[in-house]
């Protein structure tokens, strides 16, 4: 979490100091100051808005989590399962796979 709050830090130094380099000739020193704050403070909530919105776009697109009630649902039992009789090759087929490539050589 603290690595995303990071980000939010970084843009707010970024606003506070483009206000105040922006304002630095034009205004009060205290006038400038609060407005600088009051930017980074603003560029803060932008950059935590946009990271929201980031983290939600990327989430939809992720597959589900199976648990529902502290179970596993069926489905995901069923994948894993699947997955795992795929990776299990006997002695043989693997004989015969490399047998054909040298062949093609």
């Amino acid at each position: 979490m603290t690595e995303n709050l990071l980000w939010n830090f970084w843009f707010a130094i970024f606003g506070f100091s483009l206000y105040f380099f922006m304002a630095f000739s034009n205004g009060a020193p205290t006038k400038v100051l609060w407005g600088s704050i009051l930017t980074a403070a603003s560029f803060f909530g932008l950059m935590y808005l946009i990271r929201m919105l980031l983290r939600i776009g990327m989430d939809e697109g992720a597959p589900k989590v199976g648990i529902v009630k502290g179970e596993i649902l069926e489905e995901q039992i069923t994948q894993e399962a699947v997955t795992a009789e795929r990776t299990e090759y006997d002695d043989q087929e693997i004989a015969a796979v490399i047998q054909t490539f040298l062949k093609e050589e």
